[in-house]
């Protein structure tokens, strides 16, 4: 047992730092945060309102991307009723060429034509400037791309987070994708809309912060609420492992990478209005007063949606409309790195734990430690969850469990290839007892012998045959078992009383009854042996069927269950054939044997009546092998 002890020990190190490092271990450890993380009750938010660009819009206004009045239009009607902050999740990188300045110099570039347009106000040549003065009119907030792929463009005006800390651990990106300069220096703020999906394709958890050029800058959804606190600051958490955000007089929790889990709430958990409702005026201006009001798309076809938990599909607007939602109401959920480690080394320790278990009071005891760890781990998590904080227990049950059940099953293999010799001397000592009942049969019967003989063979030459001619895919080992089987077809026999059994001349109604049942003695005999076997035993299986079914025929008109056609197992249908054709050429008590030529002509005439159609076209070409056998085992 101390050998095993230090198997099981060396055995968990190796198998528990692979899977540490494998990608399948916070997959696990998310489906089980998925499977336990709080049910948030939101009736209808209070705070985000969201702005559509959904088909309606498209319809009304014509494809996206739209010219930039109707943008600067529809910034225009929002940002009057003075919304907490109006967040664009649009990145509008070139210059609108539908501007008439661009028109005007596009005719003249390319067909060296000129236009007139003295009679148009200058300030209406430039739609990027009507824009750009639509969103200083506000708290207004362009979303940026952060990127790692070099960009030859310059954001000139960034917002950043002032901190006297250093946050090492928080992701530095290299590049960014800003909006239209002009649009960009006149919009009040600007935060990036990265989010990346796990490998599973879900979009759980999302980046709060990142470092560009030594500075710490916001997401969209914190760009946002800095225009309700803009002294909204970024501090370490060591109580929890980890940062928190201090927004107004709250304290947020995110991981020491500030990342978080955003649980994503569905459409109707907010309030929304078609972009060209609001474009032809036809929503009240105070719906968004004091509301942080998100405009985006949800249109099919701009292909701005992600999977959420469960397989949902949702638009890419409703993620950050669920960001601040969650961090108004202190909702989302901080992972720490901290756990994942101190969990993965807390499972090396429940593994030695197990062991010891295992080697002492065995297996039993030992998943009974593991379920009490498991459920342990589970009440605690779901303790801390209501703190806002995962911890991550897939780290520590997963490679237990993993760990665990390897072990398990390998040592269950190695106890199996040990007893495997007495496994087969158990199985040598059945088939010895199934030779004592045909002997005992054999000397029950004294018509049984040859018989016995002579019906192997014929079952062996039929289904050699099929087997050669591609009728029937039966294996070497099939034939070999069936014909180890034949001499069983009736061991029932052992319980018919001997003056039915040997009765000179034929049976009368009642006796004929009791012979009957030998084909259910046969099958309860055989199937208590079965019962008494180790694992699916081929032969005893071939045996129930040709003891059982050999007197069944293909109209449905034998017995025991009148079975017909191929509900009749191939055992049974064979077995059948050789039964009938043994009785036929052999003498009996109450017969004389008949001719081969009878014999022959009686049982084809039988065909799709008594036996199968396609055995009898087998039989009618082995009539000479059948005459061989019948003559060399005569009685």
């Amino acid at each position: 047992m101390k050998k095993i002890f230090i198997f099981f020990i060396f055995f968990s190190i190796i198998c528990g730092f692979f899977t540490r490092n494998s990608s399948f271990l916070p997959l696990l450890d998310y489906q089980i945060y998925d499977l336990i993380k709080p049910k948030l009750n939101l009736d209808k938010s209070d705070s985000v309102v969201v702005v559509e660009i959904d088909e309606k819009s498209l319809e009304i206004f014509g494809q996206w991307p739209w010219s930039r009045i109707l943008v600067a239009k529809l910034a225009q009607e929002i940002l009057l009723s003075k919304p907490a902050a109006f967040g664009m999740d649009v990145i509008f990188i070139e210059k609108d060429r539908t501007s008439l300045g661009e028109i005007k110099n596009f005719y003249k570039d390319s067909l060296n034509l000129d236009l007139n347009t003295s009679k148009i106000p200058t300030p209406l040549l430039d739609n990027d400037k009507i824009l750009a003065t639509s969103l200083e009119a506000g708290n207004s907030v362009l979303a940026v791309f952060a990127s790692n792929i070099p960009i030859n463009k310059t954001c000139n005006k960034l917002t950043t987070i002032k901190s006297n800390s250093i946050f090492e651990n928080i992701d530095k990106i290299d590049d960014l994708i800003c909006s239209y300069e002009p649009l960009n220096a006149l919009a009040r703020a600007n935060g990036f809309i990265n989010a990346r999906a796990f490998n599973d394709g879900v979009l759980r958890y999302t980046n709060l912060f990142f470092y560009y050029k030594n500075s710490l800058i916001p997401s969209f959804s914190v760009a946002m609420l800095m225009q309700v606190d803009p002294n909204l600051t970024l501090l370490k958490d060591e109580k929890n492992r980890g940062l928190k955000v201090k927004f107004l007089e709250k304290e947020v929790k995110l991981n020491d990478e500030a990342k978080a889990l955003n649980e994503i709430y569905p459409k109707n958990k907010f309030k929304t209005f078609s972009a060209s409702d609001v474009l032809l005026e036809r929503v009240d201006k105070s719906e968004f007063s004091g509301k942080f009001v998100l405009f985006g798309a949800t249109a099919l076809g701009l292909n701005d949606h992600f999977v959420s938990s469960g397989g949902k599909i949702r638009s890419g607007i409703f993620y950050h409309a669920s960001l601040i939602e969650n961090f108004l109401t202190n909702s989302l959920v901080s992972q720490p790195n901290f756990y994942k480690d101190l969990n993965f080394y807390l499972s090396v320790l429940v593994l030695i734990l197990l062991a010891f278990v295992i080697v002492r009071y065995g297996y039993l005891p030992s998943f009974f430690v593991f379920v009490l760890l498991t459920v342990i781990a589970f009440v605690s998590a779901e303790i801390k969850l209501k703190s806002g904080v995962y911890i991550s227990i897939g780290y520590i049950i997963i490679p237990v469990f993993i760990i665990f059940l390897f072990f398990t099953l390998s040592m269950g293999f190695y106890s199996f290839w040990e007893k495997r010799s007495f496994l087969k001397e158990l199985e040598e000592a059945h088939s010895s007892a199934i030779d004592s009942m045909i002997t005992v049969v054999e000397g029950k019967d004294r018509e049984t012998g040859g018989h016995i003989l002579r019906t192997r063979e014929y079952v062996r030459v039929l289904a050699e045959y099929l087997r050669k001619k591609g009728i029937y895919n039966f294996s070497p080992t099939f034939i070999k078992v069936l014909c180890q089987a034949v001499p069983l077809h009736d061991i029932g026999k052992v319980v018919i009383p001997d003056n039915i059994l040997n009765k000179n001349g034929s049976l009368d109604e009642k006796e004929w009854e009791i012979m009957k049942k030998h084909v259910i003695y046969g099958k309860e005999i055989i199937q208590k042996a079965k019962m008494r076997s180790s694992g699916k035993n081929l032969f005893l299986n071939a045996a129930t069927n040709i003891a059982y079914t050999h007197h069944e025929k293909w109209d449905g008109s034998g017995y025991p269950q009148g079975l017909k056609g191929d509900e009749i197992p191939i055992e049974g249908r064979l077995m059948a054939i050789a039964d009938v054709y043994d009785a036929l050429t052999s003498k009996r008590a109450y017969k004389e044997k008949f001719s081969y030529e009878k014999t022959e002509n009686m049982i084809i005439s039988e065909s799709g009546t008594h036996f199968d159609p396609t055995l009898i076209k087998a039989f009618i070409d082995l009539k000479s092998e059948f005459r061989k056998i019948a003559q060399k085992y005569e009685d």
